[in-house]
């Protein structure tokens, strides 16, 4: 497991362990986590951890917004959280709200508030 992102495909030998992740983690500085059988964690202390990035690919539509509000935006990347409740999205020029209806891995979908 890497952050909220579980493996699909693992193989294993008695040195190495290869997971193939079934979505993308979302961004942040993440602990590889290993659990065995009985649910113990394997992991040594101080492993390092692995960085997951955001990154945002496009948004549509970028123009011609209502300034009361109402359109539904899709931002497209990678590193998002599919957890709605754990995604926040804000325009940064008057911190207007952008209220998260969906989200994937790789897609969010909000509905804007209003402009101030």
């Amino acid at each position: 497991m890497l952050g909220n992102a579980e493996c699909g495909t693992v193989t294993a030998s008695a040195t190495e362990i290869t997971c193939s992740l079934k979505h993308f983690a979302a961004a942040g500085s993440w602990d590889v986590q290993v659990i065995d059988n009985n649910g113990l964690s394997i992991i040594a202390d101080g492993t390092a951890k692995i960085d997951v990035t955001l990154s945002v690919t496009s948004i549509s539509p970028n123009n011609n917004l209502n300034m009361l509000g109402g359109e539904v935006i899709t931002i497209t990347g990678t590193g998002f959280d599919a957890d709605t409740s754990a995604t926040t999205v804000k325009f940064p020029s008057d911190s207007t709200d952008c209220n998260v209806e969906s989200a994937t891995p790789t897609e969010i979908k909000c509905k804007i508030a209003g402009f101030d």
